[in-house]
């Protein structure tokens, strides 16, 4: 078999998000040894949530890694903003996420560290102050069940 070129980028992405899911023992591997190379017979396997989910008959090891990853995530909700996941358009309801180099990037992530306006010491403190008086509470009535 001849060399193949590998996208690092892309195979590190695919790798990280699809155990960012949740889904355990991804293999990669080869369907068949006695198809021509280049023919679309590359997999890539993960187990997720008891349930095995296939890519197969891929081109290459990184299209079939970026086809599971694609699979897993798509569809999906983003746990920082709820929304489903989507791959592609600009629907304000959904979490658009794109690949930036090594990473599968969501697109809520520059919305959860902007704020419109910056915190002051008076916000941090009644912040502060509310969740002190809150264990307080709870440390009272552990108190008066001893």
């Amino acid at each position: 078999m001849k060399d193949v070129e590998l996208d690092e980028d892309a195979l590190d992405a695919a790798l990280d998000v699809i155990g960012r899911t949740g889904a355990r023992r991804t293999q990669i591997g080869y369907l068949d040894d006695n198809v021509p190379v280049g023919e679309p017979n590359w997999y890539a396997y993960a187990q997720f949530h008891g349930t095995r989910i296939a890519a197969e008959h891929h081109v290459g090891p990184v299209e079939a890694v970026e086809a599971l990853a694609r699979k897993l995530i798509a569809g999906g909700r983003c746990t920082h903003c709820g929304k489903t996941i989507t791959l592609g358009g600009d629907d304000p309801g959904l979490c658009r996420w794109t690949r930036q180099g090594k990473k599968w990037v969501r697109g809520c992530q520059a919305t959860h560290h902007e704020r419109a306006h910056p915190v002051t010491d008076e916000e941090l403190q009644r912040t502060f102050d509310r969740v002190v008086a809150q264990h307080q509470v709870a440390l009272d009535k552990l108190a008066e069940t001893d």
